[in-house]
């Protein structure tokens, strides 16, 4: 079951710039992360479980 939500997944959080090797440059992921966050994002933020989504596929 997880195997399906995380096929689903990965297309919609690549075409939001949310890599398997973290944000994508010129993505909509990477403005999100530079203009809110910056180097430091928090853990267990949206942005933290987005990103942790699309590089493991696993909740």
């Amino acid at each position: 079951m997880f195997w399906l939500l995380g096929a689903l997944a990965a297309p919609i959080l690549g075409a939001f710039g949310f890599g398997p090797l973290g944000p994508i440059a010129g993505s909509v992921a990477a403005f999100i992360q530079s203009t809110v966050y910056g180097a430091a994002v928090p853990a267990g933020s949206l942005f933290a479980l987005l990103q942790r989504l699309a590089m493991t596929a696993f909740l």
